[in-house]
């Protein structure tokens, strides 16, 4: 059977991938992997999901978001990053990809705000 991203992976299929993106006027640093969804580029997708939840989201207090599928961490880490106020809880299924939000979390400062879980 051929894996996909979404298949269940080992800590040992995790292979960092570097690359940066520029987003709302600033340039951050990310880390993927191998297998993992979104590994070499901010995707289109998630930037526009983004960007509507933060335009529509403005000012949110207190919530507590799930980013299911997480991928490398982008959307829940730059939510997390980008809102002061809100709590963030990712999870994939692959093991790569939560050691990529993981990292990407420590990086930008908000692994007090960030949950990773591996599963759903």
């Amino acid at each position: 059977m051929t894996k996909h991203y979404f298949s269940s992976r080992e800590s040992s299929d995790f292979q960092p991938i570097y690359f940066s993106f520029p987003f709302r006027e600033l340039n951050y640093s990310w880390i993927g992997s191998r297998g993992v969804f979104s590994s070499k580029a901010f995707d289109k997708g998630s930037e526009l999901m983004l960007n509507c939840f933060l335009d529509e989201h403005a000012g949110l207090k207190g919530a507590r978001v799930l980013d299911l599928g997480c991928g490398t961490g982008v959307v829940g880490v730059l939510l997390a990053l980008l809102n002061k106020d809100i709590l963030v809880t990712c999870s994939d299924l692959s093991t790569a990809a939560t050691i990529c939000t993981i990292k990407n979390a420590q990086n930008n400062q908000v692994q007090g705000k960030v949950q990773v879980t591996n599963g759903y």
